[in-house]
This record gives C-alpha cells, structure tokens and sequence, in this order.
C-alpha cells in the first residue's frame, strides 16, 4: 500500500458553468491526477486575445510533464492551465503552445 496521505491520493476535479456569476451547473467531473508546479519567475502583464511571445517563464514542476503541441491541439484547450497564488480569487487561465 502506498504511504501516500488522503489528500495526496485525492483525484478529481469538478468542471461547473453558468452564463452568469451565479446558477452554476455541474459540467463533468475529471479524475485524472494534475500536473503541478511552481512558477520560479514572475509572470509579467500582457496582451489578451493574441499570442504572447515575451520570453515565457519559469515553472519547477512537482508532479507530471508540459509538451508543446501543435495550433489545432491548442485551440482545442490543450495546455490550459490556471496560474494562481493559491487564493480562492487570485487566478488566471493560460495556455501555451
């Protein structure tokens, strides 16, 4: 048995939407375990909407791996991932090719 604690086993993640801020409805339920990480240099402000090609940034990964991969894959919502600093309301969505 696996000297893992409850939490570290915990897999799932609840995808919930609404149209507004309010109602929100259980989309679907992952259990697939995350890819975690740290960032190791800031992430800057930039633009929205478009590709940012600044110099990226730094990430100290904990568990998984990030690939690159291709425009179509991406478009698709690969490599989307929430930055955040561990707050309930201190997130941002990213991707990246």
């Amino acid at each position: 048995m696996s000297r893992m604690s409850p939490r570290q086993r915990a897999l799932g993640l609840a995808l919930y939407s609404s149209p507004q801020d309010y109602d929100f409805v259980l989309q679907d339920v992952l259990n697939k375990r995350s890819i975690v990480g740290q960032l190791t240099t800031p992430l800057l402000r930039g633009p929205t909407g478009v590709w940012d090609r600044q110099e990226g940034v730094n990430v100290k990964l904990v568990s998984g791996s990030l690939a690159s991969v291709d425009t179509a894959s991406l478009f698709s919502g690969a490599n989307t991932i929430a930055v955040g600093d561990g707050t309930a309301d201190n997130w941002e969505i990213n991707q990246f090719a």
